[in-house]
């Protein structure tokens, strides 16, 4: 005779076992409330003591770490990142940061980093005994250098921050370090830190919680292990400086396109679609160049991003071989269809082929 799910013994367990589900799910709930809670308490009584050591004019800013935010797993990676980067760099110098915030902030280890990769020399004071005011003088003179070197006009880092061991400040300058002397150890991407950003109101102290952008899209080398030239291209001042001009210059190139590809039933419509998957530009080498390329050698139809990119790397393979100049174009911004890259890497062909 059949059995009913009421009379199966095995509902009842299964019932316990849903209750027991529900009621951990409850106290997970539960915790998590209590912790943010807690967290929230801390938040404002630590805010309440340090409110009463801030010294703030009158709609002035300033910007704390929230409790546990340089915990959080991917800014601990950047600050690993950074740390083995100036370790690898001050190796032969027996230099060795453990913490970013306690390590630098002085200025001797920064001002070694300087010394290393950009050949600068900075006068040295002896370190023992080196009081705070000559801290601050060191750290100034190496933050003028940094500023030089980096050109930058509006740091997100002072003597003060650094000195004072503001861990945002510190970040900021390595990652801006890094970039410039291009760490061979990839930055992550898209780090951003939970902060607290304090203004000083006309007659109270007001705390809005915001988040630091540290790291972006990190640019990292190319294919043959080479980093894009960082100064600005014709294409940059066209599209800064001349937008209206971006289209005659598309349109110039997609003749010269279609003047190769058109008796292919090939034709260009549109730069930036029919290009970015890397077919047409191997087809055009390979009919400026004359020969053909087997389909065995690249997707003719990609059907996804990663064959497309494989394309695109192996139409600069061609390029290159066929001796054009390396542009500040990657595969992936053709992939992705930056109209900006397409119009480099084309213009490239352009300029070598424009008498064919």
């Amino acid at each position: 005779m059949a059995q009913t799910v009421a009379e199966d013994p095995k509902f009842p367990t299964l019932t316990l076992s849903r209750q027991k589900k529900d009621k951990k799910e409850e106290k997970d709930e539960v915790q998590v409330l209590e912790e943010e809670g807690l967290e929230a308490i801390t938040i404002r009584e630590r805010n309440e003591d340090e409110d009463a050591d801030l010294e703030l004019q009158t709609g002035e800013r300033k910007k704390m770490v929230r409790p546990h935010a340089l915990e959080a797993p991917d800014v601990v990676q950047l600050t690993t990142v950074l740390m083995d980067w100036i370790n690898d760099v001050l190796g032969d110098r027996r230099v060795i940061v453990r913490n970013i915030r306690d390590d630098l902030f002085d200025g001797q280890v920064l001002s070694e980093l300087l010394e290393e990769l950009g050949g600068v020399t900075i006068e040295h004071q002896p370190y023992v005994g080196l009081s705070t005011q000559m801290q601050r003088l060191k750290l100034k003179a190496v933050l003028s250098e940094v500023a030089r070197i980096l050109k930058t006009e509006n740091p997100k880092w002072s003597v003060e921050a650094i000195h004072g061991r503001d861990p945002i400040a510190i970040l900021h300058l390595l990652v801006a370090l890094a970039r410039h002397f291009h760490c061979p150890i990839p930055l992550p991407h898209n780090v951003r830190l939970r902060v607290i950003e304090v203004k000083s109101d006309t007659s109270r102290i007001v705390h809005r919680d915001i988040v630091e952008q540290m790291t972006g899209d990190e640019v990292i080398p190319d294919e043959d292990g080479e980093w894009p030239s960082t100064e600005p291209d014709v294409f940059d001042t066209l599209f800064e400086s001349a937008p209206e001009k971006i289209e005659t210059v598309k349109q110039s190139l997609t003749n010269f396109s279609n003047r190769h590809l058109g008796p292919l039933d090939l034709g260009i419509r549109d730069l930036t679609s029919d290009y970015h998957d890397g077919t047409r530009f191997i087809i055009l080498m390979s009919v400026l160049e004359g020969y053909f390329v087997p389909f065995c050698y690249y997707h003719p139809a990609p059907s996804d991003a990663n064959q497309k990119m494989e394309n695109v790397q192996h139409a600069l393979k061609l390029m290159k071989e066929a001796g054009l100049k390396k542009t500040k174009a990657r595969a992936k911004e053709v992939v992705d269809k930056d109209a900006k890259a397409i119009m480099r890497v084309l213009y490239n062909v352009f300029h070598q082929y424009k008498n064919v």
